[in-house]
């Protein structure tokens, strides 16, 4: 039970941050934003679904990086952790 809790409270600290661009590509950001401090970086239709304990750095690095492509953002929101993103987490973490 100890080790649910400590599961349960490190990912309660998580932000979920959604990007849209208008070029959608997603490989080289997720490339480079495994490297920063990332949980999780998964790509849903047309947007980067990004999972992180440190949102403002990787907001800071997603602007740059948007900037440096040429690329526009068309959409960014950035959302503490739900109790379903929790438990999702928790659940395909005990699955692999």
């Amino acid at each position: 039970l100890g080790n649910i809790l400590r599961r349960i409270r490190n990912h309660a600290r998580n932000y979920t941050i959604t990007l849209e661009t208008t070029h959608q590509q997603y490989q080289k950001l997720t490339k480079q934003l495994k490297t920063a401090g990332v949980n999780n970086i998964i790509q849903k239709d047309t947007r980067l679904i990004i999972t992180t304990q440190n949102p403002d750095t990787i907001i800071a690095r997603l602007l740059h990086m948007v900037n440096q492509s040429d690329d526009t953002i068309v959409q960014l929101n950035v959302t503490k952790a739900t109790l379903k993103t929790i438990f999702e987490n928790l659940v395909i973490k005990t699955k692999k």
